[in-house]
């Protein structure tokens, strides 16, 4: 389904489609936000801007959705939009450095996701909670098999566990679901590490521990590990690669 990209605010150069949004007369919003604690500052936060993403909520299938993008200096508290069609909203924040590294979103459970734009009205809408972004591990593999690369069904490895521990290798932070060793890669020829908890706080990421299994989940050689120097830090995302000869496998850290 493709988006229309709109400004904020309804172009007389539009098409007629797009127009369909503003029969109504458009309506104004304005979105405050918070980071963590009343004391946490945008600079102690590391956070130079925030960007949000309003996309137009339909039941229809097949058209094309209305999409809204503003970004406003972290200092200012709030994000405004204007020109907005009266419709309902889901609602993407992202805190960002200065780098533009997403450190901060409100994608985890507790935040605002939805809001609706009224015709004519100066919207103000509650604050939108952003919590901090986990870090990212992503990981990928190379299989040999006496001496030459081979593919999956070459091999007794059917699928990679991956356990993601604190600092200190205490605390598991996250204990994967297994990758196939045949999945469809998602990012760049990697795969991403699921976390669907958030679980990965980047400032205490420090051991990742990698099992090789087969395809009833019994360990294929021996677990593999790498340490961290450092935590990664929130919203980083962290490449590892996985090199099998044989039934041994090896992970390192992608250069």
């Amino acid at each position: 389904m493709r988006r229309i990209l709109l400004s904020t605010a309804c172009l007389p150069l539009l098409t007629a489609l797009a127009l369909a949004g503003c029969t109504q007369d458009p309506g104004n919003l304005e979105i405050p936000f918070s980071i963590g604690a009343s004391s946490v500052t945008c600079d102690t936060a590391d956070v130079a801007n925030i960007e949000m993403i309003l996309t137009e909520i339909s039941d229809e299938g097949g058209e094309e959705l209305l999409e809204y993008v503003e970004t406003a200096p972290c200092a200012d508290g709030q994000v405004t939009f204007t020109g907005v069609a009266a419709k309902n909203y889901s609602l993407e924040a992202r805190a960002l450095t200065s780098e533009g590294l997403m450190v901060f979103d409100n994608f985890g459970p507790d935040s605002i996701k939805n809001i609706e734009a009224l015709a004519g009205q100066d919207v103000v809408s509650k604050s939108v909670r952003l919590t901090p972004s986990p870090a990212r591990i992503l990981v990928r593999w190379n299989l040999n098999k006496g001496g030459a690369q081979v593919q999956c069904p070459g091999v007794d490895t059917k699928q990679f566990q991956l356990t993601i521990y604190d600092t200190a290798g205490l605390k598991d932070l996250l204990i994967a679901d297994p990758i196939a060793c045949d999945a469809t890669a998602e990012e760049l020829g990697y795969h991403i590490v699921p976390d669907p908890d958030r679980k990965l706080d980047g400032d205490q990421v420090g051991l990742i521990d990698v099992t090789p299994q087969d395809a009833q989940g019994n360990l294929v050689g021996t677990p593999t590990s790498i340490t961290l120097d450092d935590p990664p830090g929130r919203g980083v995302s962290v490449k590892v690669i996985i090199d099998c000869n044989d039934e041994e496998c090896i992970a390192n850290l992608a250069p």
